[in-house]
């Protein structure tokens, strides 16, 4: 619908007049228009005074460089809890390394106690058992190493 058709269709205004203003009328006009330009009198100082005084651009700055100054803040912070991190991994893996090292500590005295009750055990059946350590190999599947380790007193490894 074209801007004449809307025109058209709206319904007409009366033609009556408006009722005559009254006094009372006037005086609320003149006192909204005094307050109103004292408000704009009271704005147009504020304004020479801190924009005419670079006030409002210093304010600016300030702020601009406490936005700076978190923004820099945060990337630090971001930074240290990531050391953090990389810190804790490590000390995990060195926890787990202490561990491992601790059982195989374990494990290897464990050993060295066995093959010493057992040395002289070995030795005293194969001398009556007539083998030798081929034999030993061959017949309880033993590797050559822990055989001649047996025999040595030593652990294999």
């Amino acid at each position: 619908m074209t801007t004449q058709a809307k025109r058209k269709a709206a319904p007409k205004k009366s033609s009556a007049k408006r009722k005559p203003r009254t006094d009372a009328d006037r005086a609320r006009d003149r006192k909204a228009k005094a307050k109103s330009a004292k408000e704009n009198k009271r704005l147009d100082a504020y304004a020479k005074d801190t924009l005419g005084t670079g006030k409002v651009e210093s304010k600016v700055e300030e702020l601009l460089l406490k936005e700076k100054q978190l923004r820099e803040d945060q990337k630090r912070i971001a930074q240290l809890l990531k050391n953090q991190r990389k810190v804790i991994e490590k000390q995990q893996a060195l926890e787990k390394k202490q561990k491992e090292e601790a059982r195989t500590a374990e494990a290897r005295a464990r050993m060295d106690a066995w093959l010493k009750e057992n040395k002289a055990l070995m030795r005293s059946l194969m001398k009556e058992l007539g083998w030798k350590n081929a034999d030993m190999v061959k017949k309880l599947g033993l590797s050559k190493g822990v055989v001649n380790a047996a025999k040595k007193g030593e652990h294999a490894g």
